[in-house]
């Protein structure tokens, strides 16, 4: 399944056995450690985990911010 938001993905991770997907690296590793996945959560479009943002003197970078979009971002280029 594919999730549209936080709370519809939280939603259905609540299933037992549901693992969450994004790149795929660490479902390769649950696989080889024997996890039997039942339900895959993609969260490829969920925009909220996306992004970075600059407030109060932090730095949030989204759990689904690529590699690319962090080395092309001003704010983070700026802080490092």
């Amino acid at each position: 399944r594919r999730a549209a938001s936080v709370a519809e993905a939280l939603d259905l991770l609540a299933s037992p056995g549901a693992v969450a997907v994004a790149g795929g690296t660490d479902l390769c590793a649950q696989y080889n450690e024997g996890a039997e996945p039942t339900r895959l959560v993609a969260l490829d479009a969920v925009a909220e985990l996306r992004g970075i943002a600059v407030a109060a003197g932090e730095i949030r970078i989204g759990a689904l911010t690529t590699h690319a979009e962090g080395s092309m971002s001003a704010p983070l280029r700026a802080a490092l």
